[in-house]
């Protein structure tokens, strides 16, 4: 079963051609060059769930923008609580100015953890042999 088989037939497509597209971009960054910097996102809400209802919309609405805009490849819950979300940015600088423009970052709701991401390879593309190319991570624990 695919991922989009839940979705009417017009929104699965759509979905589908989103995700590749984006996928495309990502396939042709990567190439060009050679190493892709994205940003991990962990969040995390610092209160109940309840104080979020009704918010939910300003949520969606920032995270739409920044989807468009290409600063945000992948977004969503965990099942066991915190928010994921794949950042691209130029700089850990500019990464963390986007998080923190978020309606509830800003409002002390929600806190986050950012780890640096050197994506390598996605989807096949990429380099997948040979001894690290770069001394951070190859010196790494």
């Amino acid at each position: 079963m695919s991922a989009t088989a839940h979705l009417p037939p017009t929104v699965a497509v759509s979905a589908s051609i989103r995700l590749v597209i984006a996928l495309h971009r990502f396939s042709v960054n990567i190439r060009q060059e050679a190493m892709c910097m994205w940003y991990m996102v962990l969040g995390k809400n610092n209160v109940p769930r309840a104080e979020l209802n009704g918010t939910e919309g300003q949520n969606l609405e920032w995270m739409k923008a920044q989807h468009e805009a290409g600063n945000v490849l992948f977004s969503g819950p965990t099942t066991e609580g915190p928010g994921i979300w794949v950042v691209h940015a130029s700089s850990k600088d500019e990464a963390v100015k986007l998080v923190d423009s978020h309606p509830w970052v800003k409002a002390g709701k929600r806190s986050y953890e950012m780890y640096e991401w050197r994506v390598q390879q996605a989807l096949g593309v990429g380099r997948f042999e040979g001894p690290p190319t770069d001394p951070v991570l190859a010196n790494r624990p």
